[in-house]
């Protein structure tokens, strides 16, 4: 799970909307945060879309 949240003020309860994948992290700053893992793990955990995003 990540989020992604503009430097604002915001209520805890609107934090789903802010709900992101580990892909569009990595793709917006360019880093690879799982370079670690295995490509295999890699590619399955970075794939999870949150709730919000169908």
């Amino acid at each position: 799970m990540s989020f992604l949240i503009h430097h604002e003020d915001l209520k805890t309860a609107d934090l789903d909307k802010y709900l992101t994948s580990i892909d569009e992290i990595e793709r917006r700053s360019g880093v690879d945060l799982l370079a670690l893992l295995a490509n295999a793990y890699q590619a399955v955990i970075e794939s999870i879309r949150p709730s919000n995003q169908q």
